[in-house]
């Protein structure tokens, strides 16, 4: 099934051709779907498996982490097998946020970790990141049936449905707030019986992972008094290890020998604070012993947390780009240990290489393509990962007054064809282009039936533009609430350049007993392995034949058409 399409400078085209490879399968095809056998977590072939992976941080706080590139660039150079999305719930910008639209906005950043991790084949946590969780059980039961109805017939999703039940809170007289009683665990296993049912009616075999008292710690309470008649469960066990040592592990040994399978779905290489307090030393002796401990016992396990603040435990450091290719400089001193004992140990395993960044930056030159997350000054909207077929990641949040404005070079001053590639799930809007503060043109954009349901829109009048470097800005008009998505914009010398662009014109690519087939003839198509090797190549040709040989391996195709643009498109199978 052909998943998208997608054109860009310098993109390659991932293929999967065949259900199963020797070498260099993603994590996905190597496991398949997860299950629980007594205490340990099995692949689809029953055998004992170990996920290691990073947490992203709180959706709500650090959203802009949530993008395809920084989970393409943890998967491929941090070789993470699992990645899990922390949808805040509570405080200002997360789940519960309902005057900022709090629970569109992270939903839509779930979704591009989601989608990513299916295209890229490793496995993602979806993880309700809640200290309160029984007081928003119906909000819970609402997020994971939205939820399981779109993603749960894929087996990289596991369900973490309590991030950590607090302990006892005690009252803060000088900021003034009382203490709390801790959650018990009959009440978190009421919660969580209720969740997973819900679940259950929708997704009947993917992994939930149940959190546990006390923050998460007290597997072995749980274990005196497990869910029963649930399947596929593991129950969550979270540790920091300046914080936590023998004791805690001791209590998971004690569930671990009454059958419950045991997931860490977070941990910190410094103090329970994350080390944003007075203590910000990282604990390598102790990660270590803990991570040892964890391989011995066929524990999985996700590091918290990709993130870019002034916390020890934060993988990245301050002012670290939110889309991957981190250079050395922006890596923390936690991250550093994470990321080196991950490439250590998850060798078994790759996925197929990103694009550069700096090859995916727009070069910013009429005729061309303005990338909408190039922007270099705006108000009010964010970036997501787009599922359009140029693979790119789009502009989202759009309402009525914000606006975006762009570096264009023109080479040499004349009139160009102007389009917009836009999606909405609601009446659409307008976008006006101005370039130097005049206004060169208004595009009509109206609803297409999804926030991800692209199409090319343009009035077909020519617009002027002067020789040499152009501000250009977009101001975003309409009703009220987001307006529609933003994709890119195009300059083009001729008005056919600027027809409506439809699937049914897009890059489609189908297997055939010999080979491939596409759905127009390309000026060159070279297809290679994943070391870089050959494996055919053809000029002017609408199909081309391939090696028997590869037909259960992974294949990169690079196709060129008249204008020399690759095209890319992601995984599918025969």
């Amino acid at each position: 099934m052909l998943s998208r399409t997608t054109w860009s400078l310098a993109l390659v085209l991932a293929l999967a051709l065949g259900a199963t490879r020797a070498e260099a399968a993603t994590p996905v095809e190597l496991h398949g779907p997860l299950s629980t056998k007594g205490a340990a977590l099995v692949d689809s072939s029953g055998q004992p498996v170990i996920l290691r992976g990073m947490s992203l941080f709180w959706s709500g706080w650090a959203g802009q982490f949530y993008n395809r590139r920084a989970i393409h660039w943890l998967a491929h150079d941090w070789k993470t097998s699992i990645i899990r999305a922390a949808v805040g719930v509570e405080g200002g910008g997360n789940y519960l946020d309902s005057a900022n639209n709090g629970d569109l906005a992270n939903l839509r950043r779930v979704d591009s970790v989601i989608q990513t991790a299916i295209d890229l084949g490793i496995y993602v946590i979806v993880d309700w990141h809640d200290h309160n969780a029984p007081d928003h059980q119906a909000k819970a039961i609402e997020f994971f049936q939205r939820m399981a109805r779109k993603w749960g017939a894929y087996p990289n999703v596991l369900w973490e449905i309590y991030n950590e039940p607090h302990g006892d809170i005690a009252a803060n007289a000088a900021q003034g707030t009382p203490g709390e009683d801790a959650w018990t665990w009959p009440q978190v296993k009421a919660y969580s019986e209720a969740v997973i049912d819900s679940i259950r009616a929708i997704d009947p075999d993917n992994v939930i992972l149940v959190g546990t008292p006390n923050w998460s710690q007290d597997v072995d309470v749980a274990s005196k008094s497990p869910i029963l008649d649930r399947t596929n469960l593991a129950y969550v066990l979270h540790f920091y290890a300046g914080t936590h040592g023998l004791l805690l592990r001791k209590k998971a040994e004690t569930a671990m020998s009454k059958g419950l399978a045991i997931f860490i779905s977070e941990w910190g290489t410094t103090t329970a604070d994350g080390g944003g307090g007075e203590d910000q030393e990282v604990y390598w002796s102790e990660s270590v012993e803990w991570l040892n401990w964890a391989d011995q016992k066929g524990i999985s396990w996700c590091n918290w947390s990709i993130v870019a603040k002034e916390e020890a435990s934060a993988a990245l450091m301050p002012g670290a780009s939110a889309k991957g290719w981190w250079p050395d400089t922006m890596i923390s001193n936690s991250g550093w240990y994470v990321r080196d004992r991950l490439i250590e140990q998850e060798t078994a395993w790759s996925v197929v290489a990103p694009v550069e960044e700096s090859l995916l930056r727009d070069t910013a030159v009429v005729p061309g393509i303005v990338q909408a997350e190039n922007f270099v000054a705006q108000s009010g909207i964010q970036t997501e990962s787009g599922s359009d077929f140029d693979w790119s990641d789009d502009v989202g949040w759009i309402e009525n007054g914000d606006w975006a404005e762009y570096l264009v070079r023109v080479p040499q001053a004349g009139s160009w064809y102007l389009r917009a590639r836009v999606a909405s799930n609601r009446a659409g809007g307008q976008l006006v282009v101005l370039a130097d503060g005049v206004v060169l043109d208004t595009l009509e954009v109206e609803g297409t039936g999804g926030w991800q349901s692209w199409v090319s829109v343009h009035s077909g009048n020519p617009v002027p533009l002067p020789q040499g470097l152009v501000k250009l800005r977009l101001e975003f008009v309409g009703g009220t609430g987001s307006l529609y998505n933003l994709n890119w914009i195009a300059f083009s010398d001729t008005p056919d350049a600027v027809a409506p662009r439809t699937r049914s014109t897009e890059l489609r690519l189908h297997r055939t007993v010999r080979g491939l087939e596409f759905d127009r003839v390309w000026d060159r198509v070279q297809v290679r392995d994943l070391r870089g090797g050959q494996v055919a190549r053809a000029e002017r040709c609408s199909s081309l034949d391939l090696p028997a040989a590869s037909s259960r391996s992974i294949l990169v195709l690079e196709a060129w058409d008249e204008s020399g643009a690759h095209r890319r498109i992601l995984p599918v199978r025969p």
